[in-house]
């Protein structure tokens, strides 16, 4: 269980990080 949140984590900073090299 822990170990799916912390791939849900992972998933979710990579999402925003790529967002944000979209926005440039």
């Amino acid at each position: 269980m822990q170990g799916k949140c912390i791939a849900r984590y992972i998933a979710n900073l990579t999402f925003s990080y790529l967002k944000r090299i979209n926005m440039y």
